[in-house]
């Protein structure tokens, strides 16, 4: 870790304990949180296939069927997936978008 990231990662910690946003334009811009925020939800979204697949090969159909339709559907959706049809108003997908396309933050 570089000494600039020690100093960014503390003034995250001292925000959060304080209730506060951290807001640093300078080292973190909208851009690059959706990034981030982009290869997270891809990273998320193959964990949740491989979970799904070790259920399916390890687990009695029953308890696989179950996961399948209420836990693993949720995270998915949550997670912008078009698999299922439930939709949620806010996913991390539509955060991600927001802060591309720039959307305030304060929207009354």
């Amino acid at each position: 870790m570089q000494f600039s990231d020690i100093h960014k990662h503390r003034a995250i910690i001292e925000a959060a304990e304080r209730n506060e946003p951290f807001r640093n334009a300078a080292v973190d811009t909208n851009l690059e949180i959706a990034r981030e925020l982009e290869e997270t939800r891809e990273q998320m979204l193959e964990l949740i296939e491989q979970a799904g697949r070790i259920l399916r090969r390890a687990v009695p159909a029953m308890i696989y069927n179950r996961a399948h339709s209420y836990w693993l559907a949720h995270i998915k959706v949550a997670l912008g997936s078009d698999e299922y049809d439930a939709r949620y108003d806010t996913t991390i997908s539509t955060t991600i978008k927001e802060l591309r396309d720039g959307t305030d933050e304060e929207e009354g």
